[in-house]
């Protein structure tokens, strides 16, 4: 497993880190399970913060979009308030900044460069 998902205890927030061998076609259907299973017995909305330590090629990038695009997409979970994503990659952070864009799905993304970063802007949201 090249991910780990977790429930931040001192902040409504889920904490997912993607490692540098991810594998999407073989890995993202498990981890959206795992993130499922802490979104819908959350009592609150959570922020979803995604750490990528990974870069996506192309084709990954297309697959993920066209996931995330779906109806039943864990982006639009009713119990996410916020997606975030970090990460140092500049294709994959492009690829954030236009799933705010309608036609990709119009989401409300937040860019940071580190997990301390990420946090503090949650903090300073609560």
């Amino acid at each position: 497993m090249n991910y780990t998902v977790e429930r931040l205890s001192d902040v409504p927030a889920i904490l997912t880190t993607v490692s540098k061998d991810f594998e999407i076609n073989r890995e993202l259907e498990a981890m959206n399970r795992d993130t499922l299973a802490i979104l819908d017995p959350a009592e609150v909305p959570l922020f979803l913060i995604t750490n990528f330590q990974v870069s996506l090629g192309i084709d990954d990038l297309f697959q993920s979009a066209s996931t995330l695009r779906k109806e039943n997409s864990i982006w639009k979970h009713p119990n996410i308030r916020q997606v975030i994503v970090i990460t140092e990659d500049p294709l994959l952070r492009l690829a954030a900044k236009g799933m705010g864009s309608p036609l990709l799905g119009g989401f409300n993304v937040k860019l940071f460069d580190s997990v301390e970063e990420a946090l503090a802007y949650v903090r300073s949201q609560l």
